[in-house]
């Protein structure tokens, strides 16, 4: 973390942070889809992670540097800092109070004292909130740095948000942590009908099939309650036309992803077919290691 490694990149890439976030988000799909095992169905924030990487760069220099932005496909710290920014105050911004979703972002990162921190990770140029610092830890309080972060979120989400990682993850050892949340609550513009919730069957990755409740849409873009005009959240499913196709649609959406999703995304209500979404429980204690690399 020597100051002095710090130099600009001199590397020539394609703009566009906000493609990048869209490219990264599926090429990451694509990998966790093709390493998970388990069979287990995988939630993650590409918005997030994505956060966590930027902040990461913001004092990163030449090599090392030239990695990260053609990872977050941005020509530069700056195109990079300000699509975050950009990002933080819009998309990540609560509207609950006039009726919109409610949003609550944390961001920061924890070192030890005995490393010595590069300006800009002091003072990141988009981050909503100032580096924290923790103590030193000593193998005979190792829970002091992670009690640290979970108050620190649970009070920079009003406890919207308690834990940002799991128990006895944080190691006396450990010596920088890197960290953020993103809470999102929202009401849907037209709520499901409970009547039209019925007991069907899902065909799962490899054949298998569950039965489980299916709320019956004639819409595959779901429109959350907005406020705000200029900023509008919506969940869209993208589903292959084959029971095994899954592959081979994020194949083609990561191969081609702009054009697939300016041809996929609806401008404009259309009729559909039967469309059935199954009734989902998240479970937020699934830990998995990031591919950093082969994204």
């Amino acid at each position: 973390m020597e100051e002095a490694d710090a130099r600009p990149s001199k590397k020539a890439r394609r703009p566009g942070a906000g493609s990048g976030l869209t490219l990264f988000a599926l090429r990451l799909a694509k990998q966790l889809s093709e390493d998970g095992s388990s069979g287990d169905n995988l939630v993650f924030s590409p918005l997030s992670i994505y956060a966590a990487l930027a902040l990461v760069a913001a004092g990163a220099g030449g090599e090392t540097l030239d990695e990260f932005l053609a990872l977050l496909g941005a020509a530069s710290c700056d195109e990079l800092a300000e699509f975050v920014r950009g990002m933080a105050e819009s998309a990540l911004t609560d509207r609950s109070v006039s009726g919109g979703p409610l949003v609550a972002f944390a961001c920061g990162f924890w070192h030890q004292e005995t490393l010595a921190l590069r300006p800009a990770y002091r003072a990141p140029p988009w981050s909503p909130t100032r580096p924290r610092r923790a103590p030193p830890i000593s193998s005979r309080r190792g829970s002091t740095k992670g009690d640290k972060q979970r108050n620190w979120v649970s009070k920079a989400t009003n406890k919207l948000i308690t834990s940002i990682h799991p128990k006895r993850s944080v190691k006396p050892s450990t010596a920088l942590v890197f960290a953020n949340a993103i809470y999102f609550k929202g009401k849907w513009s037209k709520p499901f009908e409970q009547e039209k919730t019925k007991d069907r069957e899902f065909y799962c990755l490899g054949g298998s099939r569950v039965h489980g409740g299916t709320a019956h849409r004639g819409a595959r873009r779901l429109p959350y309650r907005n406020s705000d005009e200029r900023t509008r959240f919506s969940m869209c499913f993208f589903l292959p036309d084959a029971r095994d196709g899954l592959p081979g649609l994020v194949d083609k959406m990561t191969s081609s992803f702009s054009s697939f999703l300016r041809d996929h995304l609806p401008k404009r209500r259309v009729k559909v077919g039967e469309f059935l979404l199954p009734k989902t429980v998240f479970v937020p204690t699934l830990p998995f290691l990031f591919p950093v690399a082969s994204a």
